[in-house]
């Protein structure tokens, strides 16, 4: 067979990483998280989610192959068990949350290996383990003024305008 037709011979051969030479086997396991990014997958459409947009997270351990785990961005049990997991804040109402905070960071999950329906042989993430520092806390949300009533305005000029002798009637 000639390979002239499929290879370019003028470029350099891809490296490939030897270091993963195996699959994890079942069981709970602690590595580093390598991977995040949030991303628009077909796979992933709902009704809740129109786009598909999830969490994907790839966990590594030395020696083996690396675990994706994917997450919608509707699940946020899911989004937030990872963060626990990572030691990091989990997204918060009202602000910006970035999923490379979880680049980096030590987890340990429990892995399952199946084999898929079309007879593939592929890892899971069944559980995301707390922790045991705790997550570096996001700043905290300004804290605004509490709504005030008519009549908690009322008072509040009543009482700008009176002088502390007067006596309302």
């Amino acid at each position: 067979m000639n390979f002239d037709t499929w290879w370019n011979w003028d470029e350099e051969p891809r490296q490939t990483d030897t270091s993963h030479t195996q699959r994890l086997p079942d069981g709970t396991h602690t590595g580093d998280i390598v991977h995040a990014e949030i991303k628009d997958l077909s796979f992933k459409v709902t009704d809740d989610n129109a786009s598909g947009t999830s969490l994907v997270v790839r966990w590594s351990r030395h020696g083996y192959y690396p675990v994706e785990a994917i997450a919608p961005v509707t699940w946020r049990g899911m989004i937030e068990a990872i963060c626990r997991a990572a030691g990091v804040a989990p997204p918060q109402r009202g602000q910006e949350w970035d999923e490379r905070s979880l680049i980096g960071q030590v987890a340990t999950i429990d892995i399952e290996n199946a084999v898929s329906k079309a007879s593939k042989e592929f890892q899971k993430v069944t559980r995301w383990h707390a922790s045991p520092r705790k997550p570096v806390a996001a700043e905290p949300a300004k804290k605004r003024a509490p709504a005030r009533t008519p009549a908690a305005k009322a008072n509040a000029e009543f009482k700008e305008r009176a002088d502390a002798d007067d006596i309302p009637f």
